[in-house]
């Protein structure tokens, strides 16, 4: 039963895997849109809560999955039961249990102390040496073969996606952070021909591509012996069809009889 004062179209809602229980919680203003939305980007591979994007590749059946909305409320309290609905429901597919944020939880008010110990974890050398610097081949082998598995569902590959790169690259212009010096010198750096094992294989494609010296100059003698004894058998041939040999290879008869 709704209240007549109440909005039908805001609310809290949750998505749920009937098989395994589990479930992500929500609210909306429009909750047939945000419906609409959730499930195009689950299809599309391309959610933003990899939690509910991995369970969704992880059901043959996509049926499993539906959409509930269990509380219609009004605008100005829609954050405040959203809250209470996390805090007393514990969702195993939040990626944060704090009502208004986007999934990245960016926004989210952490204390000094614990600023302090984000801090310290990632000024560790362990931490540094494994974010900075060139990645490994596994590493990229990795990413390579996870972009491949997409194919056509990566989203750099929509078309609304690579225009919007486009028009915020060309707004940015010289600000851009490609076009800064210490970045370019980064970019400059970090290039694969700069890296010391792909300059080490590039030196010895060279070796085993490039000829000698003693092997170029007895090519070019074979060649020029193979162009001596084709010029020979031509002239050969020329002269049994004249019937005699030309001058150039052999005398004249009148000089023959002298």
């Amino acid at each position: 039963m709704i209240p007549q004062n109440v909005n039908i179209n805001c609310g809290i809602y949750r998505i749920k895997n009937m098989r395994t229980g589990k479930f992500y919680v929500g609210s909306s203003k429009r909750l047939r849109a945000r419906k609409n939305q959730h499930f195009k980007a689950l299809e599309e591979g391309a959610h933003a809560n990899h939690y509910l994007q991995n369970a969704w590749n992880a059901e043959e059946d996509k049926s499993v999955f539906e959409f509930q909305v269990f509380i219609y409320c009004n605008e100005d309290s829609l954050i405040k039961i959203e809250q209470g609905c996390l805090d007393y429901m514990k969702p195993s597919y939040n990626l944060n249990n704090v009502a208004g944020l986007p999934p990245s939880a960016k926004g989210l008010k952490r204390s000094e102390e614990t600023v302090k110990k984000l801090k310290a974890s990632l000024n560790k050398p362990e931490v540094k040496a494994k974010f900075s610097g060139p990645m490994s081949l596994e590493a990229r082998s990795r990413m390579s073969a996870a972009r491949k598995a997409m194919g056509e569902n990566h989203p750099s590959k929509r078309p609304e996606v690579r225009a919007k790169i486009s028009a915020a690259r060309l707004a940015l212009g010289e600000n851009h952070p490609s076009k800064r010096p210490n970045v370019r010198e980064k970019i400059s750096k970090n290039t694969a021909a700069k890296r010391p094992e792909v300059r080490e294989k590039m030196r010895q494609a060279q070796l085993n591509s490039c000829l000698t010296a003693e092997q170029r100059r007895a090519s070019a003698l074979k060649g020029a012996e193979t162009r001596r004894l084709k010029k020979l058998m031509l002239q050969a041939e020329a002269d049994t069809l004249s019937g005699w040999p030309s001058e150039s290879s052999s005398p004249h008869p009148q000089a023959l009889c002298e």
